[in-house]
């Protein structure tokens, strides 16, 4: 039976790709709250202004950042990937556009390697939440189902997207006025909100 987690090493809160203003983030440490949040950023680009307390911005690869803390013993409770998930998987394929872009990251929905670190440092009962469009949200699912986590997802009202951080609101803003309906259609351009919980 493995042991507890370490209560002083836990992270409530992991947001990945959060973006040098880390809106997702910062919203969730200055939420009033019962008691003190640990909150993490990480994202490839160069923190843009200062954190707020409770939070720590992290610079670099996200597989690599997540196994640093990971294996000085903290553990997660919840990490969102918004629309990260998608970019992150392919890579070194970023040179693809359009079609062969899409079909890339339906063939490939995350990183394998991203996917064990999330599971090693996640408790029990830890939860996975990812924003994205339809047409990546149905393969994620699947994959996350195959790695042994029960998996819901459902579409995002408008109210929503306007609340979002930034890179959401562009995403629902892109599909709304058809963007790309040419691949995928309208509906699967749809933003949907997944949930993926760690059971054991």
């Amino acid at each position: 039976m493995p042991p507890k987690p370490n209560p002083h090493k836990i992270i409530n809160f992991i947001d990945l790709g959060s973006g040098p203003i880390f809106e997702r983030a910062k919203k969730i440490v200055t939420r009033p709250h019962r008691s003190k949040r640990n909150v993490l950023a990480i994202d490839l680009e160069k923190q843009a202004g200062a954190s707020p307390a409770g939070m720590v911005y992290l610079q670099g690869d996200a597989i690599q950042k997540i196994r640093e803390i990971r294996e000085t013993g903290f553990r997660a409770k919840v990490i969102n990937g918004d629309n990260f998930f998608s970019e992150h998987s392919i890579g070194n394929r970023n040179y693809l556009q359009g079609k062969p872009r899409c079909n890339a990251i339906i063939e490939h929905p995350i990183d394998p390697k991203l996917l064990e670190e999330i599971k090693q440092i996640l408790v029990k009962n830890g939860r996975l939440y990812a924003t994205t469009v339809k047409w990546h949200c149905l393969p994620l699912a699947e994959a996350l189902k195959k790695s042994g986590f029960e998996v819901s997802l459902r579409p995002i009202t408008e109210a929503e997207a306007k609340k979002s951080p930034w890179t959401t609101r562009e995403y629902y803003s892109m599909w709304n006025r058809g963007e790309f309906t040419n691949f995928f259609g309208r509906e699967g351009w749809t933003l949907y909100r997944l949930v993926a919980i760690k059971r054991s």
